[in-house]
């Protein structure tokens, strides 16, 4: 995805309602952790699609979905945060995103919206993020722990 540039399999012609990723189900783990970087640069850019959804598919994922769902918001934030008031020249993100996750569909869904206005003071940035905050923390503290004991194993132990 990260070769797409700014649309979808890298067809500028193509236009999209729904782009499903579906995991791969093996014996084999997926690592989405370390596809969060290049995911949150693709959908600060990306056009021609309406709805970006991720399926398990009963794939093996690090971690879990959940948990990965979080981290993968918590980043957006943070990049948009960033972007917006910490680099110069800004760059507000040309793309803006509703997100979701169905515990039962396990799946994480990423709706396009209109991008947030340009010149935002950051006292109305952060009351406009305010609620995504605390939607998000508490996703967070709804999570499972994780079912793999070595995620809790310490190293140098």
């Amino acid at each position: 995805m990260r070769h797409w540039a700014t649309h979808p399999l890298g067809i500028p012609g193509l236009s999209l309602h729904r782009l499903s990723i579906v995991l791969h189900r093996s014996s084999y783990w997926h690592y989405l952790f370390d596809f969060n970087t290049a995911l949150c640069g693709v959908l600060r850019e990306l056009q021609g699609v309406q709805t970006l959804a991720i399926v398990r598919n009963d794939a093996l994922v690090k971690g879990t979905l959940h948990t990965w769902y979080n981290r993968f918001v918590k980043l957006v934030l943070k990049v948009d945060h960033a972007e917006r008031f910490l680099k110069s020249p800004p760059a507000p993100e040309s793309r803006w995103w509703s997100w979701s996750y169905c515990e039962r569909a396990q799946t994480v869904e990423l709706r396009i919206l209109p991008a947030k206005p340009k010149a935002l003071q950051r006292e109305a940035y952060d009351l406009l993020v305010a609620p995504l905050q605390e939607a998000l923390r508490l996703s967070m503290d709804s999570e499972v722990e994780d079912p793999d004991p070595m995620s809790r194993v310490s190293v140098g132990l």
